[in-house]
């Protein structure tokens, strides 16, 4: 790297000078109403500077005079309150400022050299500097226009540009990888996201549920669009294990139809996988004789559902499953229904269950029913085969539990984290259970460690003193 000296320029006005004044109006600068170039007696070093950033002196003119700022000329670098600086850096070799000749490792030892090179200078500064009472004096007016007409933006369109370009959740991997190497492709609803470092420092960004309302989960003509939760997933959800335990509950509790009802025409062979053995029992014993006979001859049902759900959910069938990852049960609704009004989404759920299911508040309530059932990214990272089925559905059975967890493990490895993905795989009680030939409910109580211990001395594997239920359960799923 070249060495560079610093160029501590400041120039005060003659009298002449001083009636040049130029006023600062809104977030950019501008020149007074005679519309003349700045002075470049009096900012000549910073004027060069800003030269140097057009092709010729003619367009650097007609930019800096403009009313209306070029957006597709003008670097904002460039009129970042050039009026308030008062120094400049400057290469050994070169007259004017060339910034993008520094390396960022060596920006902050040269700042703090040049920040004293500063205040050795300014305390040779003549008297009559220091009192001559305001920046009016020194050739520049600052006028305050914060409440008039006049300090309004007057094009708003370059701000609603840079929000679109904003990606609080991922990294545009486009350009680089998560190591700085080579592009490993796009976004996605799994591309590579930010590390846990990363993630912290944007976490007061909002919270998930406030930011999903910013995405759209339909297309242009506003039907539902899996293309489009993807991308809305993908911008909100910053875990990358969190947005594959979600993407894999959606991909089994609704698939590609979107936000949806549950369905009541279940035959009984479904009923009892879908549900304990003692609902669907209570259930059809409920029905009418002839009804009866007609489900166990395998007729699908809507009564055998409708009394599963009465049964089932608090609040009766009017609660059933909703929405993209299916939340059951009026006490879920009013919880979801108070996170989404704390941030400010305002929507009564429980009186207007079907909303859950309208495509505004379908993904902000699914990260709101995650919120409430305390999937935080830390209990993410820790998830289980039998833990996600107790948050989603405690009811389910192993079938479908294992099917969601399969979902997510597959998210996991389309995307790349296949470190992730074997971690998580290894976290199934219900695999275990089988292992050691205990009974398989993927509930782990004194019954099954007994087993799981046993079987690991047999197989001649170290238990640490340590270990959890789950620490045996992944002992044994990785011995098996």
């Amino acid at each position: 790297m070249s060495d560079y000296k610093y160029k501590f320029d400041f120039a005060i006005p003659d009298a002449e000078t001083q009636r040049e004044k130029v006023t600062q109006q809104g977030i950019g600068a501008r020149p007074a109403d005679e519309q003349e170039p700045m002075d470049k007696g009096f900012y000549e070093s910073m004027y060069d500077a800003i030269v140097t950033y057009f092709d010729n002196n003619e367009e650097a003119d007609r930019v800096l005079t403009s009313k209306e700022i070029d957006k597709d000329r003008v670097k904002g670098e460039v009129l970042r309150e050039f009026d308030a600086l008062d120094s400049i850096l400057v290469p050994e070799d070169k007259e004017t400022p060339m910034l993008d000749a520094y390396q960022a490792e060596d920006i902050d030892a040269r700042m703090t050299e040049f920040d004293a090179q500063v205040g050795r200078y300014r305390d040779a500064i003549p008297a009559q500097v220091d009192t001559m009472g305001s920046r009016t004096q020194l050739g520049v007016e600052l006028k305050d226009v914060t409440d008039t007409e006049e300090g309004k933006l007057s094009n708003e369109e370059p701000l609603y540009e840079m929000s679109e370009e904003i990606d609080p959740g991922t990294i545009d991997t486009e350009s680089l990888d998560a190591d700085g190497g080579a592009s490993t492709g796009g976004k996605g609803l799994m591309s590579p996201t930010l590390s846990s470092t990363e993630r912290s420092a944007l976490s007061d960004k909002g919270s998930e549920v406030n930011i999903s309302r910013n995405y759209k989960i339909t297309d242009d003509t506003d039907t539902y669009s899996n293309e489009q939760l993807n991308q809305a997933v993908d911008k909100t959800v910053r875990n990358p294990i969190k947005k594959a335990l979600l993407a894999g509950t959606i991909d089994v509790e609704v698939g590609d139809d979107g936000p949806v009802t549950e369905g009541a025409g279940y035959r009984l062979a479904r009923a009892y996988e879908m549900f304990d053995d003692s609902v669907v029992n209570e259930a059809l014993d409920s029905l009418p004789e002839e009804e009866q006979k007609r489900i166990r001859e395998g007729e699908a049902s809507n009564a055998l559902g409708m009394a599963i759900f009465d049964r089932r959910y608090d609040g009766g069938s009017a609660y059933r499953g909703r929405g993209l990852i299916q939340i059951t049960g009026r006490s879920n609704y009013q919880a979801v229904q108070n996170i989404l009004q704390e941030q400010g989404i305002n929507v009564d759920l429980v009186n207007n269950p079907e909303l859950v299911n309208d495509n505004q508040y379908a993904l902000p309530a699914a990260l709101a029913f995650l919120e409430h059932a305390g999937m935080t990214d830390s209990v993410a990272e820790d998830m289980s085969t039998k833990r996600l089925n107790n948050m989603i559905n405690s009811g389910a059975n192993r079938e479908i539990a294992e099917e969601r967890w399969d979902s997510v493990i597959s998210t996991l490895r389309t995307a790349g984290l296949d470190d992730e993905a074997d971690k998580l795989e290894l976290r199934n009680e219900y695999q275990a259970q089988e292992t050691v030939g205990t009974t398989v409910d993927g509930a782990i109580g004194p019954n099954s460690t007994t087993a799981m211990r046993s079987w690991l001395q047999e197989n001649n594997v170290t238990i640490p003193e340590d270990a959890t239920d789950m620490d045996l359960v992944v002992l044994v799923n990785r011995n098996a």
